[in-house]
């Protein structure tokens, strides 16, 4: 196994207490404001997968901290496998495009925080790491991965 090359091949773990910390106040004033929403998502991958009006902000099982549930939109134009479309909603039946601020407003904020640095920790792999990352406070993603090698991750879950 390889590490990736430089400047590529990155996981990115984003902190949801500084997600909240950098909040735009002029799309999302606050975690209150985050709370009312819900969120749906479709993917024909995984069996035709559709999830629906999940809580966008969840308490933390051990620490009751506030925690983003979120997976950012991926169009086909943004990969080669399966897109998944994510809509964002208020708690009741109402679709949030009728309110202040338009669901792909706020789902563009939390999007770019999502790879913002002062949120996220942008790892590149080498060879022997180790990382332990929280799965309930921290999300994470990747970037593109460019290797003349196979790519293997192992992980644990701890309960």
């Amino acid at each position: 196994m390889t590490p990736s090359p430089p400047n590529t091949g990155y996981t990115l773990f984003a902190s949801s207490t500084h997600l909240f910390q950098h909040l735009p106040q002029d799309v999302i004033p606050s975690i209150d404001k985050l709370k009312e929403l819900k969120w749906s998502i479709t993917t024909p991958s995984f069996g035709d997968v559709k999830l629906n009006r999940l809580p966008l902000v969840i308490g933390h099982p051990t620490t009751g901290r506030p925690c983003l549930r979120y997976h950012e939109n991926w169009p086909q134009s943004k990969t080669r496998f399966d897109p998944m479309d994510v809509m964002l909603h208020y708690n009741g039946d109402e679709s949030i495009s009728g309110k202040d601020v338009s669901a792909e407003q706020i789902g563009k904020a939390l999007e770019r925080l999502l790879y913002d640095r002062r949120v996220t920790y942008w790892h590149s792999w080498e060879k022997g790491d180790v990382l332990i990352s929280d799965n309930f406070s921290m999300m994470h993603t990747r970037s593109e991965f460019v290797s003349g090698a196979d790519r293997e991750l192992w992980r644990i879950h701890v309960d």
